[in-house]
């Protein structure tokens, strides 16, 4: 076997493959497992530290929150009752029945209507007046009562010197887990009646079950540590060390409200929720890290080996000398690069043997037309000669005269075609050919040849121009009525020479001008005399150096511009 046969580079190619793709298997199994211990640790101290604290201040700003909403609805019911308790006309019909006591109902109806007016009735559920002596005065109510509850005869029977001109906020077993107010309605010294104001449960009920409704405990403390409110209803009106320890309550806010303040404790069973979230988190990441850590060594193997095998199997196409494939290029990776390369040096290889032999036949083709035109050229401009002196001898000059320009054409053209010529001899020999044109066509060709003396010495392949000018005359006055002219102009521009060829003819519309430019480049065993053998030649002659291009518009004109290196007779650029 070959050492370097493409067998052979088959087998070493999958012994490698099969070496390579189990050290992209452990490589990607190290890699798994050092992520995964990476993440559990990294859970474990988010657990321990991030969460726990994030809960916990996460929890006190919300006790905070919640601790400045329930003072600022307290403050508004101390507000109401302040303004109850200040209020002259209540105070006033309360005079007239304490001394009449007939005119209770007429005065009853009086403290309604100016209680009525308070605006912060929303928050309240019940408003009695006692007074002594007289049935209960129900001024805003959701239960009526019909005598005055024994728990406040203390209050109504005799002067309490605890709760004086204060006001007194309590929970009470007559409206359990309602938060009361009592106080006194006084004129000077004298008792007009106990006024008490029961505020709604929604309150601050609100609030804490809205809030905190997750197992954690919340408690609206007075300056006793008796609970006046809490989520936990059970422990309302008892106090708060009946059940947590000095240090157990970590949080609590005082607020501005009769010095009370907010305590909480935070569920155990709410840490141990975000832990187990945290968890449950970190573990559906760890089975996509997992996944993806499994999926992509065997779709890195894939992607790596597959356009390798296209690879290989291209060269093995390239040994045996056959170029006509081209490798399917569907990948999306590095790969891509070297397989578009790889099709592109196939493709070029085969047009360089494709031009190659056209070459070859172009060659063998030059051969036998130059076997062909081995006729004696002296012959042809004798010949040529005999006949002008015979139209002299015949008077008919003219006619003469076009015969001698006629052979000084061929004999210019019969040189060798690829030689330099000045811009100059090209431009006297185009004059001559156009002269014989204009003869040709009478008064339907016209032409102008405005060249500035400074490019005469501008060294041009020969006959640069004259391709131009006849396919001019061929096409662009086919079909156009008047006369045709054509403009020939030669000029510097900048270190450059500028030539212009222009027709007033039929011009081109902008598919056929789009084509016609796509083929300047193109140059086939078909050419003729046109413009694309005077692009060919430019290039030749001046690899890089050149530029032609076309306008044209239809029913206008076209104007062919062509740009080259000023070169002398020395071929040195100036």
């Amino acid at each position: 076997m070959e050492k370097n046969s493409p067998f052979r580079q088959k087998l070493l190619f999958r012994k490698n493959k099969n070496r390579l793709s189990v050290k992209i298997i452990l490589l990607f199994t190290v890699v798994t497992v050092i992520v995964l211990i990476i993440q559990l640790i990294f859970a474990r101290y988010l657990s321990d530290n991030i969460v726990v604290k994030n809960t916990d201040t996460l929890f006190e700003q919300t006790v905070y929150q919640i601790s400045k909403r329930v003072d600022l609805r307290l403050q508004q019911c101390n507000d109401a009752v302040q303004e109850l308790k200040g209020d002259y006309a209540i105070k006033q019909n309360l005079e007239k029945i304490r001394e009449a006591p007939d005119y209770y109902r007429i005065g009853k109806s009086a403290i309604m209507q100016s209680i009525l007016k308070n605006q912060n009735l929303d928050l309240i559920d019940n408003i009695y007046i006692f007074m002594k002596d007289q049935p209960p005065i129900n001024c805003f109510y959701s239960r009526a009562l019909e005598d005055i509850p024994e728990y406040y005869l203390s209050y109504v029977n005799g002067y309490n010197t605890l709760l004086g001109n204060s006001i007194r906020w309590e929970v009470t077993g007559i409206f359990p887990e309602q938060l009361s107010a009592v106080t006194y309605l006084t004129d000077g010294d004298i008792v007009l009646g106990t006024l008490v104001m029961v505020l709604k449960q929604e309150v601050v009920g609100d609030i804490f079950d809205k809030e905190v409704s997750d197992g954690s405990k919340i408690y609206l403390l007075n300056s006793s540590n008796q609970i006046m409110y809490s989520n936990e209803h059970d422990t309302v009106s008892k106090y708060i060390y009946q059940y947590y320890g000095v240090d157990e309550l970590k949080i609590r806010f005082p607020i501005e409200f009769q010095n009370w303040g907010i305590s909480a404790k935070l569920s155990d069973q709410l840490l141990a929720d975000n832990i187990k979230e945290l968890y449950v988190y970190f573990g559906i990441i760890a089975v996509f890290t997992l996944a993806i850590l499994l999926i992509l060594p065997i779709s890195l193997i894939f992607s790596i080996f597959k356009p390798m095998n296209k690879l290989l199997k291209g060269m093995e196409y390239v040994q045996r000398g056959d170029l006509n494939f081209v490798i399917d290029n569907n990948v999306n990776n590095e790969f891509k690069i070297l397989i578009d390369n790889f099709n592109n040096m196939i493709r070029k290889i085969r047009e360089l043997l494709h031009t190659t032999v056209e070459q070859q036949k172009l060659y063998r083709r030059s051969e036998m037309a130059a076997l062909k035109s081995k006729l004696n050229p002296h012959f042809l401009y004798n010949t040529l000669d005999m006949i002008h002196w015979m139209l002299i001898m015949e008077d008919q000059m003219e006619i003469g005269d076009v015969v001698v320009t006629l052979a000084e054409i061929l004999r210019y053209s019969a040189s060798q075609s690829d030689e330099l010529v000045t811009l100059g001899e090209d431009i006297s020999q185009l004059e001559k050919y156009l002269g014989i044109q204009a003869m040709r066509f009478e008064n339907k060709l016209s032409y102008k040849i405005l060249v500035d003396q400074e490019v005469y010495e501008c060294q041009v392949p020969k006959l640069l121009i004259q391709p131009v000018v006849e396919n001019a005359i061929k096409y662009a006055f086919t079909g156009k009525s008047g006369t045709g002219e054509i403009v020939i102009t030669a000029k510097m521009a900048g270190d450059m020479v500028k030539m212009e060829i222009i027709d007033n003819g039929v011009g081109m519309d902008k598919d056929k001008l789009a084509r016609l430019r796509a083929k300047l480049d193109e140059i086939t065993p078909q050419t003729g005399l046109g413009i694309q053998l005077v692009s060919q030649r430019l290039k030749d002659a001046y690899p890089d150096k050149t530029k032609i291009w076309i306008e044209s518009a239809e029913k206008e004109g076209t104007q062919i511009t062509i740009l080259l290196p000023y070169v002398t007779a020395e071929h040195e650029e100036v």
